[in-house]
């Protein structure tokens, strides 16, 4: 017996040489499972908004940078610039997250939870 390629679950059912189960295949049938194409392509989406966000929140955090000294006050400057670092940091993280599910995906065929 093999593993069913979407859930895991034991089966001896086939589809075009990929092991699927019933519950699988009725899914998949139904439209209700996305094809590898979709994946691949909510996962590129995904991957190039979040290299976008992460570009712009590095030039918003240069230009803060750029700015010193802003003539704010002390607490109200160096707040700013603390808080777009976490901002930055954020907008990189979430770059990282969706590299990561982008190249598991095709190195590895492994779809993520939300879109299997």
């Amino acid at each position: 017996m093999a593993a069913c390629s979407l859930c895991g679950s034991e089966t001896e059912l086939y589809s075009g040489g990929i092991p699927l189960c019933l519950k699988c295949l009725a899914a998949y049938e139904a439209g209700s499972i996305p094809s590898d194409a979709e994946i691949h392509r909510r996962l590129q989406n995904d991957e190039a908004m979040a290299r976008v966000e992460s570009k712009v929140a590095y030039t918003r955090y240069c230009e803060i940078v750029k700015d010193i000294p802003s003539g704010l006050p002390s607490p109200d400057g160096s707040e700013r610039i603390h808080r777009m670092q976490r901002e930055l940091e954020f907008a990189r993280q979430r770059h990282e997250k969706a590299y990561e599910r982008l190249v598991n995906f095709m190195v590895h065929g492994v779809v993520p939870d939300d879109l299997g």
